[in-house]
């Protein structure tokens, strides 16, 4: 089913369920699991910088592959972009070690969706 069938407010539902799975995934993944055990293994700091810069590298394929963004646009964005968001979500994290405040905040940060959920 194409989301363009889906009436407007079906579709910001849909968006912010897809936000939420979304969010859901990566903190759970950067955060609760890699920040968590890299901090345990070499330090809660290198533990911190690692996930963040993996979090941001995790996001490099996405935009090359689905977005057509050229590696070195990519790579600028990754940097500049998605690694503040990750150094921020890392140290919320560690301040809080609440993975449901990430998640909201993750949300909340998240590029707008893609045109189509909401053309």
């Amino acid at each position: 089913m194409h989301l363009k069938h889906i009436k407007p407010q079906g579709k910001y539902i849909w968006g912010v369920l897809s936000y939420l799975s979304v969010s859901f995934g990566e903190e759970t993944l950067f955060r609760a699991y890699f920040q968590t055990h890299l901090g345990n293994w070499i330090g809660k700091w290198k533990g911190w910088l690692i996930a963040s810069a993996a979090f941001a590298l995790a996001h490099i394929p996405h935009r090359l592959m689905l977005e057509g963004v050229s590696f070195p646009d990519t790579l600028l964005a990754s940097i500049l972009g998605i690694l503040p968001v990750g150094l921020f979500l890392g140290w919320v994290f560690l301040v809080t070690k609440n993975i449901s405040t990430l998640i909201f905040i993750h949300a909340l940060v998240e590029q707008p969706l893609d045109p189509f959920l909401f053309g």
